[in-house]
């Protein structure tokens, strides 16, 4: 399932230096949150990864596969109603088959996410 316009929606980008800024709206109607603690939504975190990997695609222009997650770590939880926007900050760095990401998502000082490792071209 594709989650961009469903899950979440990119409300803003801004590229430089070989960093990108994504600013996320998260999308409080979608069915993930009807099944993931109703009535006290939580986002999960394997939809930020996907989500993750999804804004990396638009960077590179080519579809990815996650082939190695060397850290992932989930510090506090996001909710389309406490959190319904966040900014998802991506480094990017071109390897032989793809790209090595490391990825913070934040709403001002509070950190959800923080992500290191590799996503490679889809063949």
């Amino acid at each position: 399932m594709q989650l961009e316009n469903n899950y979440y929606r990119i409300v803003g980008k801004r590229i430089t230096d070989g960093q990108a800024l994504f600013r996320i709206a998260f999308l409080p109607d979608c069915d993930v949150y009807r099944g993931h603690f109703p009535g006290n939504a939580v986002c999960p975190g394997a939809c930020h990864i996907e989500m993750l990997k999804e804004c990396v695609e638009t960077l590179v222009g080519k579809p990815l596969f996650i082939r190695t997650i060397k850290q992932c770590r989930f510090t506090a939880i996001a909710s389309p109603l406490v959190c319904p926007q966040a900014d998802l900050t991506v480094v990017c760095i071109p390897v032989s088959d793809g790209v090595a990401v490391e990825a913070r998502l934040t709403d001002g000082e509070k950190v959800y996410m923080d992500y290191r490792g590799k996503m490679a071209f889809d063949v």
